[in-house]
């Protein structure tokens, strides 16, 4: 499973990173930016996208339409990650075609059942 973290935060990337590493049927992406997220999701045809929805100055929704045009984007599971907890952000979020929302801080403990559970992927 190819999975590209979108987040500008390199500790996030590093942390999410860390924690997926025991997996051998992953392979991890990373992109600080809107662009980088694009190029990869061009070239890699990622399976799952973590996607920080306060990027520095582009919103995750707005990435997201854009990552939903290129036919490669169109099939990835994208999972939203967010320290904002409000009702009308939470709900907005959920409209859109993304299979689940990880609050930051998360549990590291917990991180992969979360994601795997959102993306119906079993254990590996």
């Amino acid at each position: 499973m190819k999975i590209l973290i979108i987040d500008d935060d390199p500790d996030i990337r590093l942390v999410i990173r860390l924690t997926l590493s025991d997996y051998e049927s992953i392979t991890i992406f990373e992109a600080e930016t809107k662009n980088e997220a694009l190029e990869c999701v061009r070239k890699e045809s990622p399976d799952v996208i973590l996607l920080d929805y306060h990027l520095e100055s582009i919103t995750g929704d707005e990435v997201l339409k854009k990552i939903l045009l290129l036919p490669q984007g169109e099939k990835s599971k994208t999972i939203f990650l967010t320290a904002k907890t409000s009702h009308d952000l939470l709900e907005s979020l959920h409209k859109l075609p993304i299979v689940g929302i990880i609050n930051k801080p998360f549990d590291i403990n917990t991180f992969a059942d979360e994601l795997f559970a959102m993306v119906g992927h079993p254990h590996v």
